[in-house]
């Protein structure tokens, strides 16, 4: 019971960190105070961090063909996506902050007076080929189906938990999300999930190689 009280807290404290956190972002943005409504699942306003900072606008003809993030995991948030060049060639990008979104708004909290905020992301991007991207975007279009499964907890951006989240580019300017929390290992989500954290820690890493990953997401 105490384990559950202590988590419930560290949630209500993130939640805190990231409202200071919007605030602020409101306030530097424009000069000046921009009203927006504060939700307790708080859906919009983290959407637009990663929407800024982790998952932005493709330059010129690139285009975005799927992305994956988690959010409440406890370290620094991430994205990795796969974006198709004007040239047809396919890269898989990762972007990660160098702390946590709950690391960068605590001096808010401790600090009202706060003036500027250093926000750093890291990015890292290899091309990897048109097989790879099918078999990654079929994975992603089987979440859909995952979530019809017992033993899985549809979100998507909860407080409580670890949100998993899936973005594929259908080819007709129409993007499709599907949120979900971490399955059991017996629920074929779960496989996709953990290649995805793979992925991501090998592209930081520098050590990403295609031939480990193509075959595992059929």
């Amino acid at each position: 019971m105490q384990l559950i009280g202590t988590h419930r807290n560290l949630q209500i404290y993130k939640s805190q960190l990231l409202i200071a956190l919007l605030i602020f972002l409101s306030i530097n943005s424009s000069g000046q105070m921009k009203r927006f409504e504060i939700k307790w699942n708080l859906s919009d306003s983290i959407k637009m961090i990663y929407n800024k900072y982790l998952l932005p606008p493709t330059n010129g003809t690139d285009m975005e063909v799927v992305s994956f993030w988690s959010n409440y995991d406890n370290q620094p948030e991430y994205t990795i996506r796969i974006t198709k060049g004007e040239d047809n060639q396919h890269y898989l990008e990762g972007r990660f902050l160098t702390l946590s979104i709950g690391e960068i708004a605590k001096p808010l909290i401790e600090h009202p007076e706060t003036k500027s905020l250093s926000i750093n992301v890291k990015l890292f991007s290899t091309p990897v080929s048109n097989t790879l991207m099918l078999n990654l975007r079929s994975a992603f279009v089987k979440i859909k189906d995952c979530k019809k499964l017992e033993n899985v907890y549809v979100g998507p951006w909860a407080l409580d938990g670890v949100c998993f989240n899936f973005r594929i580019n259908n080819g007709n300017n129409e993007i499709l999300e599907s949120s979900l929390y971490e399955p059991e290992e017996s629920n074929p989500c779960y496989k996709t999930i953990v290649l995805c954290k793979q992925m991501a820690n090998d592209l930081k890493n520098k050590t990403f190689q295609e031939s480990k990953y193509i075959d595992q997401f059929k």
